[in-house]
């Protein structure tokens, strides 16, 4: 069992975030399973309600997230939008929008998907 690579989890999301047509590729087939760490009490639900928002919006043809794309996409679901909150997301969704670096994508997605 590989443990989850929290920085590089991070950085995929960032560039996810980023390029949102990157949560639907048929290339990489990200699933929200790959941010569940099931080390952790809460399964990292966080990284994956990041990703699950992601891969939604990019659905509808969303090409670049922000928070206010998340906080309204959250706003009907308080459980949900509570663990966002008590996670800062919007210091984090600036931090790896800022921080990863696309060009290392499939790096990132490689470590990831262990």
């Amino acid at each position: 069992m590989s443990l989850y690579d929290n920085m590089a989890s991070n950085m995929l999301l960032g560039a996810i975030l980023n390029k949102t047509q990157l949560a639907i590729s048929d290339r990489y087939n990200i699933t929200v399973d790959f941010f569940y760490d099931k080390s952790t009490k809460d399964g990292k639900r966080f990284h994956s309600l990041i990703f699950a928002c992601a891969q939604s919006l990019a659905a509808q043809g969303v090409e670049e997230i922000n928070i206010v794309d998340i906080g309204e996409f959250y706003k009907p679901y308080a459980k949900q939008l509570a663990i966002l909150e008590e996670n800062d997301y919007q210091d984090f969704v600036e931090f790896v929008k800022d921080m990863c670096d696309e060009s290392n994508f499939e790096h990132y997605y490689n470590i990831v998907k262990k």
